[in-house]
């Protein structure tokens, strides 16, 4: 049973990995405002289930912006390195992952 749980976790894993080299690259998700959909996606549901509080912001003039397709994998992955850290050692309280216009995200 050990064994089938490991290739379940094994292949949800990959699934999603997949799915965001997949997103990476469609040029359809440049827009910033796709990023922070794909982030939100991703978070809500992990931090709702460990009864976290959570609020997204970003100021409102940045969703337009246009991100290389670099940028907005490493943006991704840093995000989602965040929001597993708070899961961690959050310890229930509230975060808010936000953006000042310089570009600097705090959580």
């Amino acid at each position: 049973m050990q064994m089938l749980e490991n290739i379940s976790r094994n292949s949800r894993s990959t699934i999603s990995s997949i799915n965001d080299l997949i997103w990476t690259v469609k040029p359809d998700n440049d827009p910033l405002n796709r990023t922070m959909v794909r982030m939100k996606e991703f978070a809500i549901p992990l931090l709702e289930a460990k009864s976290i509080d959570f609020c997204f912001e970003f100021p409102e003039d940045v969703g337009h912006l246009e991100l290389e397709m670099n940028t907005r994998k490493f943006l991704y992955l840093i995000f989602k390195k965040v929001v597993n850290n708070a899961l961690k050692y959050a310890g229930g309280k509230a975060k808010t992952p936000a953006s000042n216009h310089a570009g600097v995200f705090a959580f």
